[in-house]
């Protein structure tokens, strides 16, 4: 287990505008969940069943982590407040929360 540098959240206290996907990690929720201690709840959006989370790092920056049950190729995305003034920081706040899951980057946004 990673040593959190994080709360979970409940999911409706995200900050509005929390919706900005910026990053793929491999996994699943179910290894995201026994690495970080944490709790995916599970929901729906226009594209799939979900398991979502909620993590504000210690440093302020709130994310969801997001994994889609259905989806071709197995990963958790990172998604980030659209209206970060610095998302390249915002996800390596995320990522050095996460500790060595921050390690498994499969794809990250060309910007950051």
């Amino acid at each position: 287990m990673v040593t959190p540098k994080f709360t979970q959240m409940p999911l409706d206290t995200a900050p509005r505008g929390t919706a900005d996907f910026v990053a793929f990690l491999q996994g699943n929720a179910n290894s995201f969940a026994k690495a970080l201690d944490i709790t995916f709840k599970r929901d729906r959006d226009d594209l799939d069943d979900m398991d979502i989370a909620h993590i504000r790092t210690d440093s302020g920056v709130h994310a969801f982590l997001v994994y889609y049950v259905h989806s071709p190729k197995e990963g958790v995305h990172v998604v980030i407040n659209e209206r970060a003034t610095n998302p390249k920081q915002e996800l390596a706040d995320v990522l050095d929360a996460i500790g060595d899951l921050g390690n498994q980057l499969i794809w990250k946004r060309d910007d950051l």
